[in-house]
């Protein structure tokens, strides 16, 4: 688990600690594959993990498995976000774990690099391309329910604008503040819905919906196909006017969500401050 913690010597710097502890040493063996499960559960933090000079496959997001491992150079959590990876031992030494720079909001510098861990590959020499291409051959069953999902009729298609007053003291969707005595939204138990998350901020925001899960069909107008599902996704920020965006389509289809509940931006200082909104699932007629 990576968490973020203020620190008592100066107010503009951020301690980020793995499992509790800071910059902890790791072990692997040379060609051994680790299964890491990853959970960003900093409050308001986002970061781009990187483990320097040694292989990572993406196997799983938010609690649902790829069908085929994928070799990412790098992964972007933002708050709640989860994924499960597999680290490929490298030959004998250190090798560090760490969130990369990169802009969070433009207009600022960018968020600085943070040493989460060591990794300390010692042991008998191994043939590291072997085992990798073990890993890369594996596949587990495809998912009939993400495949269902896509191909499913969209019932209906909604818009939601993420913004924030100028004075950075209140955070809107659909130029609304949260009012857990207001219900936004109404969906229908069956219905599967398309939703268009714009960010008209120039600063990253973190879609999350409880409850269920959905889809990612696009990322600022580019279709996407991640074979996995999330219940937390980054929206990209505005750039030269042009809001960010992701389109996602969620099921309403498990009648244990009937009811109400809440989807905001996963930021916590923006959720406090207004971002979010509650849905209610209700059944059809008779």
């Amino acid at each position: 688990m990576l968490k973020h913690h203020p620190d008592p010597r100066a107010d503009w710097e951020e301690l980020v600690t793995l499992n509790g502890t800071v910059a902890p040493l790791i072990p692997i063996r040379p060609g051994e594959l680790q299964y890491w499960r990853i959970g960003n559960i900093g409050a308001d933090l986002f970061l781009k993990l990187k483990l320097e000079g040694m292989v990572l496959y993406l196997i799983g997001t938010d609690g649902t498995y790829l069908h085929r491992p994928v070799k990412v150079d790098d992964i972007m959590l933002g708050p709640g976000q989860r994924v499960e990876v597999v680290a490929v031992g490298g030959p004998t030494g250190n090798y560090h774990l760490r969130s990369i720079p990169f802009t969070l909001e433009s207009g600022r510098p960018p968020l600085p690099e943070h040493s989460l861990g060591i990794v300390v590959s010692d042991g008998p020499a191994a043939d590291i391309a072997v085992a990798e291409a073990k890993l890369a051959a594996q596949a587990v069953e495809a998912s009939p329910y993400i495949e269902a999902l896509r191909a499913s009729p969209i019932t209906r298609r909604r818009i939601f604008t993420f913004s924030r007053s100028e004075d950075r003291t209140k955070f809107f969707i659909n130029g609304e503040l949260f009012d857990p005595d207001r219900t936004d939204v109404t969906a229908v138990l069956g219905d599967v819905e398309e939703w268009t998350i714009r960010n008209e901020d120039n600063q990253l925001h973190n879609f999350h919906i409880h409850q269920t899960e959905f889809l990612v069909v696009s990322v600022n107008r580019e279709p996407r196909n991640f074979g996995s599902l999330y219940d937390t996704f980054t929206v990209p920020a505005a750039e030269e006017g042009r809001p960010g965006e992701i389109k996602v389509v969620i099921p309403f289809t498990n009648p244990a969500i009937v009811g109400r509940f809440v989807f905001h931006c996963h930021v916590v200082k923006h959720e406090d401050k207004g971002m979010m909104q509650t849905i209610e699932v209700v059944r059809k007629p008779k």
